[in-house]
């Protein structure tokens, strides 16, 4: 992975990513990539409908974004900028959820990012937390407690005792995956649902994700990452996992680059 503006340091297990300026390299990876983060890349190639249109969902992303609260925002743009950067970093992983919530204007319920490796026939489950960093923390420690919350999270989702979660998920495979492959990857999902439903709390594959709004010359260091993930492997809550940390200094940035993207449309 190089983007102009992002640093990254990747190892087997994890990856953590500093972006540093929203640079002109990842203005572009915005444009290109938009809607099909929004609507799902199989929809926008095979229907190129009107709503899929850049300018129309820059609008409806700002629907949904300007009313939310400061903290509900911070999530928001946080999981955005998590569907922008982790194919690139992980290219092996194909990302299946969709940012829109289908039924609503509000945030996503459930699972905030599903993947499949398409040839080895393998899911991962990913779920985000983001903040920004509290006055008596440093960075190492606020990115670990969001690495914990999203630990936390990820193993509730889990139990089986929400089997209406994966309902949004394999609406979501039809929107993102290509068709050729659809049939096998929707098989793959209900194969965990009907293991998850028989069995109760089952060890999957987890992509835990953490997004520190803070400023990047105060970094994150990979040293405590990998750490963190020896600490979360030992615990053997999931089948394997990954770590996946983004720093990034404001959510403003972004926000302020998407309204004036509409002025420009």
């Amino acid at each position: 992975m190089a983007i102009n503006g992002i640093s990254v340091t990747k190892e087997d297990n994890y990856v953590l990513c500093c972006v540093d300026e929203l640079s002109d390299e990842l203005k572009a990876i915005i444009r290109t990539e938009l809607t099909a983060i929004c609507h799902g890349k199989s929809e926008v190639e095979e229907y190129a409908l009107d709503r899929h249109s850049y300018k129309k969902t820059l609008t409806e992303f700002l629907t949904r974004y300007e009313p939310k609260a400061v903290e509900t925002k911070k999530g928001m743009m946080g999981e955005f900028v998590a569907h922008l950067i982790i194919n690139k970093a992980l290219p092996q992983l194909k990302t299946v959820t969709i940012l829109f919530n289908k039924e609503e204007l509000s945030i996503r319920k459930g699972f905030d990012l599903t993947y499949v490796e398409i040839e080895d026939g393998i899911i991962w489950y990913g779920e985000i937390k983001s903040g920004e960093l509290n006055d008596n923390d440093t960075p190492d420690e606020k990115n670990k407690n969001l690495l914990n919350e999203s630990k936390n999270g990820m193993k509730e989702f889990l139990t089986g005792l929400r089997p209406n979660l994966w309902n949004s998920v394999i609406i979501d495979v039809g929107l993102s995956i290509a068709q050729n492959h659809r049939k096998r990857v929707k098989d793959l999902f209900d194969g965990d649902i009907k293991q998850i439903e028989a069995e109760g709390a089952v060890k999957k594959n987890a992509v835990l994700i953490s997004v520190l709004f803070h400023d990047t010359q105060n970094r994150i260091s990979p040293k405590s990452v990998a750490e963190h993930l020896a600490k979360i492997v030992a615990e053997d809550i999931f089948l394997r996992v990954i770590l996946f940390s983004i720093q990034k200094s404001t959510f403003s940035r972004i926000e302020e680059f998407l309204r004036a993207e509409i002025g420009n449309q």
